[in-house]
């Protein structure tokens, strides 16, 4: 289970203010009156700013945290006949107590820490980069995939539209086709219209480079429970 224990601390600090005498009480004899001036506000104290609190990094993806040694222990960890994180690619089942979760929990943690990660989260941060870092590579490919699709009708177009005796309903379709994908593609090179990436190039490239072993090692996990008899 997650331990997070917030202190707050709230310290209140009156400021002791003196108030004049207004009761019109007599002065001392001998005693001047002197015409009082308001009192200047005085400054408040400047209070020590404490340091803002690092972001954490396990789920900030503009920063590197794979490395070749965590994906290859990760790859190495779906090897274990028993995964505590099976429930991933299964119907999870009912946790019956806290002290049931707890646990499954220490269970996790002594898994991880056998192949180097400091805990269960440490690992679960590892895997949740590979699933983003697939799904870029997924969409990148869908993307690649549309722009050859569209590059093949432009010139599939641009060729038809050679020929001399072309019907003119077909020529105007394929001019209006040219002229569409010409558009699209002016669309597509804004600024505005860059796709945001998911995760930073030093962890997808490592994403990249252990794909395939990766889906081989998850892949038992994906099977039905009668394919896995």
């Amino acid at each position: 289970m997650r331990r997070m224990i917030i202190f707050a601390l709230l310290v209140l600090v009156p400021a002791a203010c003196g108030k004049k005498d207004e009761s019109g009480a007599a002065k001392p004899a001998g005693s001047a009156a002197q015409p009082t001036e308001p009192a200047e506000p005085a400054e408040p104290t400047a209070q020590p700013t404490e340091p803002a609190e690092p972001s954490d990094p396990r789920h900030d993806y503009t920063k590197p945290y794979l490395t070749d040694e965590k994906l290859a222990k990760f790859i190495e960890s779906m090897q274990e006949a028993q995964h505590p994180f099976e429930v991933v690619f299964k119907q999870p089942g009912p946790v019956r107590s806290m002290r049931d979760l707890q646990v499954k929990l220490e269970i996790a943690n002594a898994f991880t820490r056998k192949y180097g990660f400091k805990d269960y989260e440490d690992y679960l941060a590892v895997w949740a980069r590979i699933i983003v870092g697939q799904a870029q590579i997924m969409g990148d490919e869908v993307t690649k995939s549309v722009k050859q699709m569209t590059a093949d009708a432009a010139k599939k177009a641009e060729e038809a539209l050679k020929q001399p005796g072309l019907d003119p309903e077909l020529r105007k379709m394929y001019e209006e086709q040219l002229a569409e994908i010409k558009k699209q593609g002016e669309a597509d090179q804004s600024e505005a219209a860059q796709p945001e990436a998911l995760l930073n190039a030093a962890d997808l490239a490592l994403v990249k480079k252990y794909q395939a072993q990766i889906e081989n090692a998850v892949k038992k996990y994906r099977k039905s429970p009668d394919e896995n008899k």
